[in-house]
Order: structure tokens, then C-alpha cells, then sequence
């Protein structure tokens, strides 16, 4: 029978009951046809009600005729068996898990922290920067896994944010002050800050931008990080709502910030200049605090 399904599909097989089914009822449409002509009998019988009369009548008609319908039901299940088959082949395979073995380390450094841990990895464009729980950056060569420099980038009783990394420098952000070293983890000044970053900082040139803890509500505020003997006035400040205590984000000279009641704002860097004016007191409401970085 599956044979048979291969070589026909199910509109083939309607088509072959069709022919079987009229080839069976000639017969008794031809005796129809000759009753009426003989009696000359002017109301047309129904030919539905003698042909099927007819058809119960012969045994080899109605055999052929349950047959057929056999055939054909047996062929639809095939055709829905395999159609179903079919779906499950294209569904997308089931997610396989890689043992870690599997994968080869390109290099590896050996580092000895003492009694401090590890407490975050970022990268740059060509070096690894490991924070460790004193505050100290220990600086990797990003393609060989020597370690350039081990520095301290805050103080030990600082809360020390994500590296900020410019075009000849790396600024270090904390609750206390800007630590600036150059791309290969040397010192070149600390900048002290009146009021402590509260999030990480993004930048372009010589200035970051960062949320900056005030005590009069939260900041949103643009800092230069040229060498500064004492704590410096920012560029600009704009007062949120909210403390952000989420990294702005930087697009093409436009600063984006969140702050903590929900609030985000876009000013353009150079100036603080508003982007939205149009907007009920010119930021864009969520409904939620914004904690992760934008």
C-alpha cells in the first residue's frame, strides 16, 4: 500500500474513484434511459435515487465502488503521516551543550592577588582590565595575556564605577575622584572630585559624563580630564529628579541619561542643550527606575 502511495497522490486518487464510481453506475444509467424511452412517460425520474438503487443491486459495482474508498482513505493517512514527518524535520534542532573542554584558551595569566579577588573584567580595544575587591586595575595585554601594569585606580574605601576609555587615555571614576592614566595603565593625574561620581562614565576628546551624587538631588554632569591640582567646577550640570546612578550613553555629541525616577534625558554634550523642549517638563517618563546602564 505504501508503494501505491508513491506513485499517486490524493487528487490522482479522487480522480480514479470518480472514473470507477461512473464506470459502475453506466450499466444502470443505461437501463434508466432505456425504461424511459420504452414507456414514453413524460415526468423524468430521478437519477440519483436508480443509480444508487441500481448500484446496491450489483455486487461487483458495489465492491469496486467500497474499494476504491478504501484506497483512499488508506492514501490520505499515508500523505498525513509523511506531511507531518515532514513539519518535525524543519523544526530547528534542539540546543546541544558544549563541554567546556571542548574550548582552547589562547592564553592565560597567572596573577597573585594576595587576599583580594577578582570583582570585574572589562575590556578596551587592546587590554583587559581586571578590578580587584581593593581597588586595584590590573592591566592585560589583550592579544598575548602579559600583564602590562597593576595600579591602584581608587582608594580602597572608594566605590570604583567602569573604566571610561578615550582616545589616549582611561579615566577611572569613584566616589572620590577621576583617576586619568594613559592606554598603557601609567598614572598621569587624579582630578578630586566635590561631588563623587554615582555611575559609570562615557566620553568623547578630554570630557566625560557621568551622574554625579549631589546632595541636592541627582546630576547629570560633563567633566574635563585635564590635570586639575584641586576639585574642579563641571563643565555643566543638569539636576534630574532621580539619582542616575546608571553610565550615560553617547551618540554622536548627544548624551543620553536615566535617572532613578524613571526619567531619561538627552542633552547635547557641548552645551547641555535640550533635545526634547517639546516634552512635559522636556525629558521622556517610564514607568520605572533606570538602573542598568543605557
Amino acid at each position: 500500500m505504501r508503494a501505491y502511495a508513491d506513485r499517486f497522490d490524493a487528487g490522482e486518487l479522487k480522480m480514479l474513484f470518480c472514473c470507477g464510481l461512473a464506470v459502475a453506475l453506466r450499466p444502470a444509467q443505461q437501463r434508466i434511459r432505456t425504461t424511459i424511452v420504452k414507456s414514453g412517460a413524460p415526468v423524468r425520474p430521478h437519477l440519483g435515487r436508480c443509480c444508487f438503487a441500481d448500484l446496491i443491486r450489483c455486487p461487483r459495482a458495489l465492491a469496486c465502488a467500497a474499494a476504491l474508498s478504501l484506497v483512499f482513505l488508506c492514501l490520505s493517512c499515508s500523505n498525513s503521516a509523511s506531511e507531518q514527518q515532514a513539519q518535525q524535520q524543519k523544526k530547528s534542532p534542539d540546543i546541544l551543550e558544549i563541554p567546556s573542554g571542548n574550548f582552547t584558551a589562547n592564553w592565560r595569566a597567572e596573577i597573585a592577588l594576595g587576599q583580594a579577588q577578582p570583582k570585574a573584567v572589562y575590556v578596551n580595544d587592546d587590554k583587559v582590565l581586571l578590578y580587584t575587591s581593593d581597588n586595584k586595575c590590573i592591566w592585560v595585554n589583550r592579544a598575548s595575556g602579559h600583564i602590562v601594569s597593576i595600579v591602584q585606580a581608587a582608594r580602597p574605601t572608594d566605590l570604583l564605577y567602569a573604566p571610561c576609555t578615550l582616545a589616549d587615555r582611561v579615566v577611572f571614576p569613584s566616589t572620590s575622584a577621576l583617576s586619568v592614566f594613559d592606554r598603557n595603565g601609567k598614572l598621569m593625574h587624579r582630578i578630586p572630585l566635590r561631588y563623587g561620581a554615582s555611575s559609570g562614565a562615557v566620553g568623547e576628546g578630554q570630557t566625560v559624563y557621568l551622574g554625579e551624587d549631589h546632595p541636592n538631588g541627582g546630576r547629570v554632569a560633563a567633566m574635563d580630564t585635564g590635570p586639575h591640582p584641586y576639585d574642579i567646577t563641571p563643565a555643566w550640570e543638569l539636576m534630574t529628579h532621580g539619582q542616575v546612578s546608571a553610565a550615560p550613553a553617547l551618540y554622536q555629541g548627544l548624551v543620553f541619561a536615566g535617572s532613578r525616577d524613571g526619567g531619561v534625558y538627552a542633552l547635547r554634550g557641548e552645551n547641555r542643550d535640550n533635545l526634547w523642549p517639546g516634552l512635559e517638563a522636556g525629558y521622556f517618563k517610564t514607568d520605572a527606575e533606570i538602573l542598568a546602564d543605557i
